[in-house]
């Protein structure tokens, strides 16, 4: 009966011992908010202090790994108890030397709410004035929580950031405690890597912060990440011709001078949005192929102005001969060698378009198998183009940038196809007369993208470009089948 009743006291002990939140109630989804601080935020701080942040309800321990910063540098040690984040230095607080002590959003409670904003905490504050910039993010992705780089002017990205600052529940940020100076903010989803991460780059030189001008509002647009391709494999096709594959499954064929050797360094260029850059050179070496496969036609494709003729492998162009029909009659035509694999040539009312294999010989001089191949370009499936009954739109842009003749590019976004219409302007009025139905999201931009006009210029770091000026449009507009929509008025 002893032995019965201590197996029950055992039981008993174990259940009431139980730690964690209670069961039932409403789903815990807020983050943890802010008591209060001890030391107050910008007072003194001496000798070995320890700063006691307090908040609303327990602290996860394992969230304020890497979540908390000092500048400059010190040594700390951190703990949580409870509700509450306790931070010391290792030796001794800096003395009559500023201290800066930033807390991040990685800081959570037990259910992963994270708190809602940055914490920056100032001490030893002296008697200079500090400054500040407010910011917001535009075409942010819901759901991730950026970080704001903080450097001086100029840039120089192997430099540490002067801050990291995150954004809050609603993509805005403060950075407090700057001195009067220049400096530059960059926004990502991660680190300062843009080929990799969403980001977005000022769209000024620099935000200069001094006396008179001491509190700041900036802007940044967020846009993806840049291209940049790395060369995977290369595949060999014949003696002069392979298949260069990049990382992202995309295949291009390369043509190989028949007097290279043993191997070849195959360096290429590349173009992404912004700008162009180099592939990392690729080492290949050479494999005899004897090549006795005949060239074929892979497709042809035909628009309302121009067909386009891809071919197996490239052609010996020097002897290529095409003809077309027109009405009763048959005409040699000229042709644009676009790739080399593709040609194209102008679509003038033409109904055939022949092929004759005598003159259809890939580069090691084997000859397309079929001696006649003529298509029938009314059979070639053909792009027709928006058959959709559309809307019209005509707005106003109103702002310097017009008015100091710069160019001024115009974009319509409909939100739910995902589908973008741009033209620059030449004035300040814009018409867009052709617009599919539904939600559009309204957007003007500095013109400033060398690479392709119309397409937004969202900034490199290096070397550093700011991004172009933007304004959007500050409401959705609905466009209908045969609404005229007007006084879409746009200001910088």
């Amino acid at each position: 009966m002893i032995k019965i009743t201590n197996i029950y006291l055992i039981l008993l002990i174990f259940s009431c011992a139980y730690q964690g939140a209670p069961q039932g109630g409403p789903k815990d989804v807020r983050g943890p908010e802010l008591l209060s601080v001890s030391p107050v935020n910008e007072s003194q701080l001496t000798n070995d202090n320890k700063i006691v942040i307090s908040f609303d309800e327990n602290i996860s321990p394992n969230t304020i790994i890497n979540s908390i910063s000092t500048n400059p540098n010190i040594d700390i040690i951190t703990k949580v108890k409870m509700n509450k984040i306790i931070i010391r230095p290792l030796y001794a607080w800096p003395k009559d030397e500023l201290v800066k002590i930033n807390l991040n959003r990685s800081i959570a409670d037990f259910h992963s709410n994270y708190i809602n904003q940055n914490i920056q905490l100032l001490y030893n504050l002296n008697s200079r004035e500090y400054c500040s910039i407010n910011g917001n993010l535009k075409n942010y992705r819901e759901g991730i929580v950026y970080n704001i780089f903080v450097y001086d002017w100029p840039l120089d990205i192997s430099k540490e950031p002067l801050d990291i600052i995150n954004t809050d529940d609603y993509y805005n940020f403060t950075i407090n405690y700057l001195e009067h100076g220049r400096y530059i903010l960059i926004a990502s989803e991660g680190n300062l890597d843009v080929y990799n991460n969403y980001y977005g780059v000022n769209t000024i030189d620099y935000t200069e912060l001094d006396e008179n001008n001491c509190v700041e509002n900036i802007s940044i647009y967020i846009d993806k990440p840049l291209e940049k391709l790395k060369l995977a494999r290369v595949e060999t096709v014949n003696s002069n011709f392979l298949n260069i594959f990049y990382d992202n499954n995309i295949v291009e064929p390369y043509l190989v001078d028949s007097n290279i050797g043993d191997s070849i360094h195959i360096n290429l260029k590349r173009k992404n949005r912004l700008h162009e850059y180099s592939i990392e050179p690729y080492l290949y070496i050479v494999k005899e192929k004897l090549d006795t496969i005949p060239p074929s036609i892979i497709s042809i494709e035909n628009t309302d102005s121009i067909i386009v003729v891809d071919f197996s492998e490239p052609i010996n162009y020097k002897k290529l001969l095409m003809e077309c029909k027109q009405g009763d009659d048959w005409f040699q035509v000229d042709y644009n060698k676009i790739s080399p694999v593709s040609i194209e040539f102008e679509n003038n009312a033409f109904t055939k378009v022949r092929l004759l294999s005598e003159f259809i010989e890939d580069l090691n001089g084997n000859m397309m198998l079929d001696s006649i191949n003529t298509y029938d370009i009314s059979n070639i499936p053909k792009f027709e183009g928006n058959s959709f009954l559309s809307g019209k739109v005509t707005g106003n842009i109103a702002n310097n940038i017009t008015a100091a003749k710069r160019a001024v590019i115009v974009e319509a976004k409909n939100i739910s196809l995902n589908l973008f219409y741009r033209y620059e302007i030449e004035d300040s009025i814009f018409i867009f007369d052709n617009l599919q139905p539904g939600q559009y999201i309204f957007r003007a931009y500095e013109r400033k993208n060398d690479i392709d006009p119309l397409i937004y210029y969202s900034g490199l770091l290096n070397p550093y470009i700011r991004a172009a000026e933007f304004s959007i449009y500050k409401d959705t507009v609905e466009v209908r089948k045969f609404w005229d929509v007007e006084g879409i008025n746009i200001e910088f």
